[in-house]
């Protein structure tokens, strides 16, 4: 129970259940600097690497075979093969525009099944068991890529027949349900005061797949083709539910068969545990603080979702002109430059400076306004390669904001906050596609760079909001932190 003192803040008493543990996963604090390796059963960042790899391969992919197929669709082979010379704008810009819109039209078919799915696949995970949830997202990437592989290879095939398995993803949790899985299964199994250097390491994997994923898309598609991509990111699919199925050891089983506990998954109950998690009662400036930081995420989120949209099709725009492997140069720098960011420089800042969780996200979100201002104004090809290296603390931002937000909740919890985050994220997600898709196509013929200045400005928006958000944290005289004492599991010591 909470003293007087916190009863008068408004806190909300609770008697926390004595904890229970049905598996034999144990808990251990993930870095280096402090403690062990965690016991290979817990490493769930190989199945998030392998999925974030095939998602930064198709994203490139992907978008060259719907520009590809538009402007042969409408024009003839010798314009399609110097399109972007700067010798056919008008061309270039319609080309443009519709491969805009196809990427829109695939991401609400992906959006919204997930969104959906992401308010029952929470809950369950708490409940019932963590490695479900994560091996289902996997499995929809490779229906995905499925599709792909046989729209790419019958050329007739219409473009339309891409939705239908982006639906099949979207309906097993899509990107965001993946990333939810993930962080909900690491925040458990690690200790609290190490959360925030165990979620950088989790999201350095997204960014070290985008290295290789974007630097290898551009060689691989040049060499073997659309087909024999999508079979090769499939098959990296498949390598990582086996290594999930094999290695990785549940949390929270229910002691039921897999078939039964699949059945379980849209019960009603899920979605009721949800609503009451939203509704607890809370101290008003925990309140606050989370509200706000989950609001921070899902905003940072559409600035992620929305440039990543239409990076591929600014940076082979005139005047900046770039290749398809010279964009996946850009992209893989900039993927490289902040996982070492995340995985290296995080925790050093943890270990001799200890800096504040917001100030780190003030930080992040500085220089993502700096770097998207740089690349706004860049004319000339070669000096973009220089804005990976101004965006180095954007990492830092979506981590700090989440290691805070998790701080506030019980570990059988955790499943629920990240859902709540990834329903938000798909949300901001949809809007950002509609936006930056709409703006960069209605002003790709004025100045290809106003979707970024708007992205800078409110970056620097956020920037504020984060300062708010310190000042209120500081105001909480009475923080408890609301974590079960570890118990081992029967057998353990």
């Amino acid at each position: 129970m909470f003293s007087e003192e916190e009863e008068s803040m408004g806190e909300l008493l609770i008697e926390n259940p004595t904890p229970r543990r049905t598996g034999r996963v144990k808990y251990h604090s993930w870095l280096f600097f402090y403690s062990k390796m965690p016991s290979i059963k817990t490493i769930v960042e190989p199945l998030l690497f392998l999925y974030m790899f095939t998602q930064f391969m198709n994203a490139t992919v992907f978008q060259n075979l719907l520009y590809s197929r538009i402007c042969l669709q409408n024009f003839n082979a010798s314009i399609c093969s110097v399109l972007s010379n700067g010798s056919f704008v008008s061309e270039e810009n319609y080309v443009q525009g519709q491969t805009s819109k196809w990427i829109l039209y695939c991401n609400i078919v992906l959006l919204i099944p997930s969104t959906f799915v992401s308010f029952f696949f929470g809950p369950f995970s708490d409940k019932v068991s963590r490695k479900i949830v994560i091996i289902l997202p996997i499995i929809g990437n490779v229906l995905l890529f499925c599709v792909c592989a046989l729209v790419s290879y019958f050329e007739n095939t219409p473009l339309g027949y891409i939705l239908l398995g982006y639906f099949l993803s979207g309906i097993l949790g899509g990107y965001i349900g993946m990333l939810m899985a993930i962080l909900s299964y690491a925040t458990h199994v690690t200790d609290v005061k190490f959360r925030t250097i165990r979620i950088g390491i989790v999201e350095s994997m997204i960014f070290f797949a985008g290295t290789i994923g974007v630097f290898l898309s551009g060689i691989l598609l040049k060499y073997i083709g659309f087909v024999w991509v999508y079979v090769l990111m499939a098959g990296c699919c498949i390598v990582a539910i086996i290594y999930c199925i094999i290695i990785i050891e549940d949390i929270n089983t229910s002691g039921e068969s897999v078939y039964k506990n699949l059945l379980t998954i849209f019960k009603i109950q899920h979605l009721k545990d949800l609503i009451s998690f939203i509704t607890k009662p809370r101290n008003s400036d925990v309140r606050i603080v989370l509200f706000l930081s989950i609001t921070v995420i899902g905003v940072m989120m559409f600035l992620i979702m929305g440039e990543m949209d239409i990076n591929l099709l600014y940076l082979r725009h005139s005047p900046i002109s770039a290749t398809i492997i010279e964009v996946g140069y850009f992209v893989a720098i900039e993927s490289a430059v902040r996982g070492v960011s995340l995985v290296v420089l995080l925790p050093l800042l943890k270990k001799f400076l200890n800096p504040n969780d917001f100030f780190l996200c003030i930080a992040g979100l500085i220089s993502r306004a700096a770097a998207s201002i740089t690349l706004s104004l860049i004319r000339v090809k070669r000096l973009i390669y220089f804005v990976p290296f101004i965006s180095l603390f954007l990492g830092f931002s979506s981590v700090a904001m989440r290691g805070v937000c998790s701080s506030f909740v019980l570990k059988e919890e955790q499943g629920k906050l990240f859902t709540i985050i990834s329903c938000l994220q798909n949300i901001t997600s949809l809007i950002a596609s509609l936006s930056f898709n709409e703006i960069y196509s209605a002003t790709v013929a004025i100045d290809p760079g106003i979707c970024y200045y708007g992205s800078a400005g409110i970056s620097i928006l956020l920037v504020c909001l984060t300062l708010f958000l310190w000042t209120r944290h500081r105001r909480i005289k009475s923080y408890t932190i609301l974590q079960e004492t570890d118990v081992p599991a029967h057998g353990e010591t």
